[in-house]
């Protein structure tokens, strides 16, 4: 009994400071001594578990030689156990050793090998172990796929993860809790139809099913339907936890719902709002991504604590939206209370002064981040290398694509675009020639990119054998490549080809033209003496929405050109109805030659 008793007083009183950190473990204490009183199953295994819980290596491989000098080790539950400390450890090669003298090895033994090969990023072993514990006729247990569906979801693997769906669908104790592990895998792997199709199967859905739902639109669209299933779920009497909240306010920033998202913003407590850091740098982001920048300021004032995350969203929408120096403010503001600005602080405002001006600060800013050891990413320097575009800066530029290279973003399309932009705005079409064929993988991105160069530099012919290359290539256009299109034809007068490209567009692509598709055709048709035929177009085919002062105001400088009196007599109504501040000065210009041709009309 003097065994036994000791061993229980060394579980009881066993702590990281006064046993486990003793060097003599289990076996080394003086009173341990030899005996024929073995400790119980339900002993040992109590054992195990306290190792298990303070992660101690040393002292679990101590009970495991203790296990293993009474023979328990090939014990199938002590063994499991065993496996799972060793696991849980981190000890993986005596984990594996255990298993391996398992007399039986249950479900539980494998899937604590599956656990921790997931946990590990090991997703494919992991797979392989599963396919090796069915092979030895084992049943997977719920444990055994949830972990599985956890490592399809940290690798993104939407193949492994349907695969895996379609052996869930047999099993006979599949519960809610594995439903959502099941959407929340698709979601996360980017797959939200399929993520859709398990949610619709559901009998019961709680508010985990929706977030995580609404958490896939949110995050990879469309936003609009992230808000449809956030009123759903509010009429089937479901309340939304913070984290839906979150993704809800995500949706709204991203496709700019001010509105809703101010009523959402209604709904939620200030206590609530201050207690959550997260659903308060939410708030922040969708007023700023919205442009509501004053609400943006109040919500982030009203911040009890701010972290980097709080600040980088704040300078991000004064930046985006122009507010560089009230973005360079904020900056500042952040070391006042003691915050290092990171790689998002530096990259967002760069990005500001490159898209807005003055550019040389971008170019200072850019400096002085490397100064501060704080790495650029890709993002970074595609800003710089447009800042160096706007000043000309071609050297400095030629010199980080050379950083570039070296740190492996030359295949980079953010750094691509903006390489072959810098040289285009220069009029180096060989350097940017260049930049192009150096690609291995040349996606849409990049022919975009070359098309535009051609396109800027009144080069439509070399445009349009671009765009015909790239269609050789198998490379689908999108609508940013029509857009480069048209505007090529429309510097090169060709009409008949910008026609033919704007039907492909709609016929061949399925794509619907937007603003820029329209203006352009419609400015060339004009200006090439087919005022009244654009005037049709314009009027017969172009949405009233997408109505553009631009485009009235190139339709009336046409008539002035070619005498289309009555047709611009309907253009100048058009602007003066449209009250375009553009308009004005344009209006007064053309409707004074109007007049001197004889057909004024007493238009104020």
């Amino acid at each position: 009994m003097k065994k036994r008793y000791h061993f229980m007083v060394c579980v009881r009183n066993c702590s990281p400071k006064r046993y486990f950190s003793s060097e003599m473990g289990f076996l080394g204490h003086k009173t341990f001594e030899q005996g024929t009183d073995v400790p119980s199953v339900e002993t040992l295994i109590l054992n195990l578990q306290k190792c298990k819980k303070l992660k101690n290596g040393s002292s679990s491989k101590a009970i495991y030689v203790m296990a293993c000098s009474y023979g328990m080790d090939s014990h199938t539950s002590v063994g499991n156990h065993v496996v799972q400390m060793f696991v849980e450890c981190e000890c993986m090669h005596s984990a594996e050793q255990a298993m391996m003298k398992l007399s039986y090895r249950n479900e539980h033994s494998w899937t604590a090998f599956i656990c921790a090969y997931v946990d590990t990023g090991q997703v494919t072993q992991a797979f392989d172990l599963y396919r090796v514990m069915k092979l030895h006729g084992v049943d997977p247990s719920m444990y055994t796929f949830m972990a599985l569906l956890r490592g399809c979801s940290r690798s993104r693997s939407v193949e492994l993860g349907g695969k895996l769906h379609d052996e869930i669908m047999k099993f006979k104790t599949r519960d809610l809790y594995m439903d959502n592990t099941l959407i929340d895998m698709y979601v996360k792997c980017g797959s939200v139809l399929k993520a859709r199709e398990v949610f619709e199967h559901l009998v019961a859905r709680d508010v985990v099913s929706w977030t995580a739902l609404i958490s896939g639109y949110a995050e990879y669209g469309p936003g609009e339907e992230a808000l449809r299933c956030f009123e759903q779920m509010q009429e089937e009497g479901v309340s939304p936890n913070d984290l839906t909240l979150v993704c809800v306010l995500k949706a709204c920033g991203s496709i700019r719902a001010i509105d809703k998202g101010r009523e959402i913003s209604k709904e939620i407590s200030v206590e609530k709002l201050r207690g959550n850091i997260v659903l308060g740098n939410t708030l922040v982001d969708m007023y700023a991504k919205c442009g509501a920048l004053l609400e943006a300021q109040e919500a982030f004032d009203n911040l009890i604590v701010r972290n980097v995350v709080s600040w980088n969203v704040l300078i991000q929408g004064y930046a985006e939206h122009g507010f560089v120096w009230a973005a360079f403010k904020c900056f500042g503001q952040m070391h006042v209370e003691g915050i290092c600005p990171d790689a998002t602080s530096w990259t967002s405002l760069i990005s500001g002064f490159a898209e807005h001006g003055p550019y040389h600060e971008a170019l200072k800013l850019f400096e002085e981040m490397l100064v501060h050891r704080i790495f650029p990413d890709a993002v970074t320097f595609a800003s710089v290398l447009k800042a160096c575009s706007e000043v000309g800066a071609i050297a400095k530029g030629q010199e980080l694509y050379v950083e570039m290279i070296y740190k492996g973003y030359d295949t980079d399309h953010f750094i691509v675009n903006s390489l072959i932009k810098m040289y285009a705005k220069s009029g180096l079409l060989l350097e940017a020639h260049e930049v192009f064929t150096m690609l291995s993988i040349r996606d849409i991105y990049a022919w975009n990119s070359i098309i535009n160069a051609y396109a800027m530099n009144h080069e439509g012919k070399l445009a349009i054998q671009c765009f015909n290359e790239m269609q050789k290539q198998e490379v689908k256009p999108d609508k940013v490549t029509f857009t480069c299109i048209l505007a090529a034809c429309s510097h090169a007068r060709m009409v008949t080809e910008s026609w033919e490209y704007f039907k492909t567009m709609r016929e061949k692509y399925n794509i619907r033209p937007n603003i820029g598709h329209y203006t352009s055709i419609i400015d060339l048709m004009a200006r090439s003496g087919g005022v009244k035929e654009a005037e049709k177009l314009l009027l017969q085919n172009v949405p009233r929405p997408l109505y553009d002062e631009g485009m009235w105001a190139s339709m009336l400088t046409a008539c002035k050109m070619y005498g289309e009196v009555e047709v611009g007599y309907r253009c100048f109504d058009q602007l003066i109805h449209m009250n375009s501040e553009e308009a004005n000065p344009i209006c007064d210009i053309i409707g004074q030659d109007l007049c001197k041709c004889g057909h004024a009309r007493g238009r104020e």
